[in-house]
């Protein structure tokens, strides 16, 4: 791919979620059919509720990460200062975007160089099928000078079809995958970018056994729709049909009941309450990306320490309505499910004979 049409694009999305700030979502999450059961009697104290939690051998102080926005433009740059400075003030991971135009592009550098506390989670971000056509010397080389803790591949076939310049060869071995995992030097998570993981992806997870997953289901930011904006009218109604494609973020996480590994639900999570259900239906911690973009383009810095701290405030008011008084007993909160919810509890129909 040319190196003007990547940062043309990074910047495209950046300029989208300017001028759409109620980002477009596919579908829903069904969160929304999740009932916590209450505990009316409450049992514990406010000031010793605690949101901490562990993953990859670091504890953070909210069960929060900053998801992949952007990265290595001049454009972004501010953004992931701002955002670093986030994790580093409240102690929670941050995903760079993209790693691509690093490597398509090494005077991009300076769009990569803006950590400064060394105590901040850093991870990055990549695709799958880049990350397999770069091969581990490349990346290991990446992650060794940028000094990331995790490198997250993401899957965005759909994505990478509606882009002229994107894609095509979406082919792959198993043992291929399972030996970049393993031969990359930081923990691998593998992500999702907007459709969720179905049921059937559970044996497939299991065979290449991830640091972790990043489950990005329908009900979030539909970067089909993002990338549809750019397009001409007959492609956009080609493709039009496909906004919904996915598994609701909800039902992604009953359908991954079960993983040995961590997961991190994102797709659709705007509020306390929806990191608080997410964790109760069975995440490790919750993913936000879309509204801390939208918060730090109308106001800065202040609008991110805003959002985190309404996040944690409403964290902490689900915890205390469900008897909550730490993350693991949040995990075992009873619940009841909607209608559509439960469905997905059944495995998918097949017309095998």
């Amino acid at each position: 791919m040319p190196d003007k049409l990547i940062y043309k694009r990074k910047n495209r999305h950046l300029e989208y979620f300017k001028n759409h700030p109620e980002t477009p979502a596919t579908n829903t999450t069904l969160f929304e059919e999740v009932y916590p059961e209450p505990s009316p009697f409450g049992g514990i104290d406010w000031n010793n509720i605690d949101t901490s939690f562990s993953f990859l051998n670091c504890t953070f102080n909210l069960p929060v990460q900053i998801s992949s926005i952007t990265g290595g433009t001049k454009t972004s740059e501010k953004l992931n200062k701002d955002l670093c400075k986030l994790a580093s003030n409240h102690n929670i991971p941050f995903i760079l975007g993209s790693l691509r135009p690093l490597f398509d592009d090494p005077d991009c550098i300076s769009g990569y160089q803006f950590k400064k506390n060394p105590n901040v989670f850093l991870g990055a971000n990549l695709g799958l099928f880049q990350a397999l056509e770069y091969g581990p010397d490349r990346i290991n080389e990446v992650v060794k000078q940028f000094k990331f803790i995790a490198l997250y591949l993401h899957l965005n076939i759909i994505q990478e079809l509606v882009q002229p310049e994107g894609d095509r060869n979406f082919s792959f071995k198993i043992d291929h995958l399972r030996d970049l995992l393993n031969s990359i030097a930081i923990p691998v998570i593998i992500k999702e970018t907007g459709s969720g993981f179905s049921w059937s992806s559970k044996t497939l997870l299991n065979q290449i056994e991830p640091a972790g997953i990043e489950i990005s289901g329908t009900g979030g930011t539909s970067f089909l729709a993002v990338e549809l904006d750019n397009l001409s009218s007959e492609n956009q109604q080609i493709h039009a049909p496909f906004e919904n494609w996915g598994i609701p973020t909800a039902a992604s996480l009953l359908n991954l009941t079960g993983l040995k590994f961590p997961k991190i639900a994102s797709g659709g999570i705007r509020t306390g309450l929806d990191v608080a259900k997410a964790i109760i239906l069975g995440a490790d911690f919750a993913g936000i990306a879309a509204p801390f973009l939208t918060s730090w383009q109308k106001h800065g810095y202040q609008g991110l320490d805003n959002l985190i701290n309404t996040i944690k405030y409403q964290l902490k008011l689900s915890m205390l309505l469900c008897g909550a008084a730490n993350l693991n007993q949040l995990s075992q909160t009873p619940y009841r499910l909607g209608p559509l919810l439960k469905n997905f509890l059944k495995p998918p129909r097949s017309n095998a004979k």
